[in-house]
């Protein structure tokens, strides 16, 4: 369905994840995230800004998102679950320098968007080296990364790459929040994902879309992220990936 907001903008709802819609400006699509705040009772939108001139996305990973259920596969035997489940987009948490390529091309081959980590990765070094290796022949959508220095190579080599964060205490936060500034990522993952009232906050401190991980159990603390504004949840429980 097509509302129209003014002369310029249009905004469109229809086959979009749950707090995702997309705007229209002057016939080029972009999207935004909104926030629902049920303790107040009133939605924050989230603009993310479309490079007009460059004709590209600033966080095109959401409109990579199908299933707001992330499949986080820490081991082999997990794979074909990931693989057979709804989830459209996959974290790899493991292999090798000798299998990694193998376990991409079968994700890629069900049609699944899949990022690595590259810290998880057996015999490929966190580096410049390490990452151009993935890059050039192992070629996932993309990486996950702690450290910002991974993340602008990843980027340099047309890679997307989330930042991933640990909400230890505040400072933790701002000092995650001052990294992905100076890094630039598609996404920032934080860990744990079971504090809604945090990520509430983290989407009004920062515009980079937010993916919820670690901790997450049940369908309820899924739902409770969503709500509080996140893009997703990575999650390494296979009966919540459906």
């Amino acid at each position: 369905m097509l509302t129209k907001v003014d002369t310029d903008f249009i905004i469109q709802t229809k086959s979009y994840p749950l707090n995702t819609v997309r705007f229209e400006y002057r016939e080029k699509p972009f999207p935004v995230i909104i926030s629902f705040n049920w303790r107040g009772m009133f939605i924050v939108v989230r603009v993310f800004i479309y490079l007009f001139e460059r004709g590209v996305y600033m966080y095109p990973i959401i409109d990579l998102v199908e299933h707001q259920t992330i499949a986080t596969v820490q081991k082999e035997e997990e794979l074909e679950l990931a693989i057979k489940s709804q989830a459209n987009i996959v974290f790899l948490l493991m292999g090798s320098i000798f299998n990694v390529q193998e376990l991409v091309d079968k994700i890629k081959g069900a049609g699944k968007q899949v990022f690595i980590h590259v810290e998880f990765i057996e015999g490929i070094v966190a580096d410049r080296t390490g990452i151009s290796y993935l890059a050039k022949n192992v070629k996932p959508t993309g990486i996950i990364s702690t450290k910002g220095n991974l993340i602008r190579i990843a980027k340099d080599m047309n890679l997307m790459a989330i930042q991933r964060i640990f909400l230890i205490d505040h400072s933790a936060v701002l000092r995650g929040i001052k990294a992905a500034e100076q890094s630039q990522p598609d996404a920032i993952e934080v860990m744990p994902g079971i504090m809604p009232h945090i990520i509430e906050g983290l989407t009004s401190m920062t515009p980079y879309p937010i993916i919820a991980g670690g901790l997450v159990d049940n369908r309820r603390e899924i739902d409770e992220a969503l709500h509080a504004g996140a893009l997703a949840v990575s999650t390494g429980k296979s009966e919540l990936w459906q």
